[in-house]
């Protein structure tokens, strides 16, 4: 069953924000960042944790975060920002967080 995310960072510059990301893409998650400081994650794993992804991005920063799971069915949200078939920051919301 997957897992799922999401993390919150404060005051994210560059640097921490490409950190975080090489994170996420480098540890099998499914990733989308399509807001600053915030990103939403998935994972198979089932030793991967809030604690864990709060500790392995403590390690990168020591800005103020926290971690969320998710653990009922997610299928309600809603969003603005580009939708159409060129950009969409909806396609992976709806693909992979919505669906198990």
């Amino acid at each position: 069953m997957k897992k799922r995310f999401i993390i919150v960072i404060d005051s994210v510059d560059k640097e921490v924000e490409d950190k975080v990301t090489e994170y996420v893409s480098n540890n099998n998650f499914g990733w989308w960042h399509w807001i600053d400081s915030m990103w939403l994650v998935t994972s198979k794993d089932k030793n991967i944790t809030s604690v864990v992804i709060r500790d392995n991005i403590g390690e990168l920063t020591s800005n103020r975060l926290m971690v969320m799971e998710v653990k009922n069915n997610f299928n309600s949200w809603a969003g603005r920002g580009p939708n159409n078939e060129k950009k969409n920051m909806f396609t992976w919301l709806r693909s992979t967080w919505a669906n198990d």
